[in-house]
């Protein structure tokens, strides 16, 4: 099986299996929905029967919203208006770009970490279902969360140093290069190449780690460095097929997240009607992309299906 192979049947498994899918998407709903209403109630009680209230019918008040960021603790303070319609993807894609993805706010740091260990769970669970469709999504996630977990926590540790040690160096390095440079042409050069080598660095690892879970499944290793060096060893033989596929699951999410962009409704919703469509348009986005982050680990685990018993 090539790589075209694998992403038309890893996409034909997430149409097979879309309850699951849908059922990730509620659970990920539920954990964001009270968090939300706390921050909606802060902001409602900050507003009250204020002009500001009126004011933001219309549009944006940043004369309100500096008074309110400035006393905002805990969830509150983490309301910004980024985060409305396509916003929340543009930021999203700067924190991604420039390293800071992984810095999280106080008020969301625990809801961080759940949200961490849900993924792991669920992850554990989706790849199980793929390559064993007798089991349910949370019987494969009971059976291999632990072991899930520590490659987890492994690949959090090196993810940390990628960006929390690595990633200043690169940026003293640069700024070492270009101290005498005026030529804003070279100094744009290297800051490519630093952010080349850095996310084919991030992206090089997410690769292992997604098929060391696939191959702590497939062949149902619980020695977690038995399944990275499986993971090693298919990607090593597999690599032009692994890396192609990679990229190409990755440019569906990103036309999808750029017709989001798009089409994402503005701030400019002042009816109940409008706002309910515009939530119902953003909740679709995320279920689509909950759907494309589930595609990366079906055509994956077709990939290793398929070449394995070749």
């Amino acid at each position: 099986m090539n790589f075209l192979q694998a992403y038309r049947t890893g996409f034909g498994w997430i149409l097979k299996f879309k309850r699951a899918v849908f059922l990730a998407y509620l659970i990920n709903l539920l954990l964001v929905i009270i968090p939300g209403f706390v921050i909606a109630d802060r902001i409602q009680a900050s507003l009250g029967h204020s002009q500001a209230s009126l004011n933001l019918v219309e549009g944006y008040d940043d004369l309100w919203y500096k008074s309110f960021s400035s006393t905002a603790r805990g969830l509150a303070s983490t309301f910004h208006p980024t985060l409305a319609a396509e916003g929340a993807l543009w930021d999203g894609l700067d924190r991604f770009l420039t390293g800071n993805l992984f810095q999280v706010q106080s008020g969301l740091s625990y809801l961080f970490a759940l949200y961490w260990l849900l993924w792991i769970f669920l992850s554990a669970g989706f790849i199980n279902l793929f390559l064993d469709r007798e089991q349910s999504l949370f019987t494969g996630g009971a059976i291999f969360f632990f072991r899930f977990l520590v490659l987890g926590i492994l690949a959090a540790i090196i993810y940390w140093l990628i960006l929390g040690k690595l990633y200043p160096y690169l940026n003293h390095l640069m700024k070492s290069f270009t101290r005498e440079t005026t030529d804003e042409r070279i100094i744009y050069r290297y800051a490519v190449i630093k952010y080349a080598f850095l996310w084919g660095l991030i992206y090089l690892v997410n690769i292992i780690v997604d098929y060391s879970k696939v191959m702590m499944v497939f062949e149902n290793h619980r020695n977690i460095l038995k399944g990275i060096s499986a993971a090693f060893k298919f990607i090593s033989k597999h690599l032009k097929g692994v890396l192609l596929l990679y990229l190409l699951t990755g440019l569906s999410w990103l036309i999808l997240a750029f017709i989001y962009g798009y089409l994402a409704p503005g701030i400019h919703q002042s009816t109940w009607s409008t706002v309910l469509m515009a939530f119902l348009f953003s909740q679709l986005y995320i279920l689509l992309r909950i759907a494309t982050r589930c595609w990366f680990y079906s055509g994956e685990a077709a990939l290793v299906t398929a070449s394995t018993s070749q």
